[in-house]
């Protein structure tokens, strides 16, 4: 009995130290919040960047009507380990106050949620919001969330 209860001890220490690793490797990395996200980046199925300015942003993902950000962008993206590698991103950033989204987007009913549920930060996008060409938008206390 004994030495069982010494494995399970063992087997918990590891684990925990497993945890506590990967939340210290990704802890600083906007945009992974919480276990899953954490699991997900240490696995190569996301890939998250940070740009100090929306133009730094490459094209394919941020649309050129939302570099009129104001800050620093997340950028999260499918990675070379999830099924369709590339397929899918999601970006977020403040904007200044007055920003209009542009003319070509349409307001939708339920707009959907980015392929990873976007996190903590993330609004709740099961409601309304618009569709501009190829990305769901919401624009929420003065931040702008794009995906596709």
């Amino acid at each position: 009995m004994k030495k069982s209860t010494a494995r399970l001890a063992t087997a918990l220490t590891a684990g925990a130290a497993g945890v506590a690793g990967l939340a210290l490797a990704t802890g600083s990395v906007p945009g992974v919040e919480g276990l899953g996200p954490r699991l997900a980046q240490a696995q190569g199925h996301v890939d998250r960047d940070v740009h100090d300015r929306p133009a730094e942003v490459p094209a394919a993902d941020l649309p050129d009507w939302a570099r009129a950000g104001t800050s620093t962008v997340t950028v999260v993206r499918e990675a070379d380990g999830a099924d369709g590698a590339g397929a899918a991103v999601r970006a977020d950033l403040a904007v200044p106050a007055g920003f209009v989204l542009p003319d070509s987007c349409t307001d939708v009913e339920h707009v959907g949620m980015p392929f990873d549920g976007g996190g903590d930060d993330w609004p709740d996008s099961r409601g309304p919001g618009e569709r501009c060409g190829p990305w769901s938008v919401v624009v929420a206390q003065g931040h702008l969330y794009v995906w596709r």
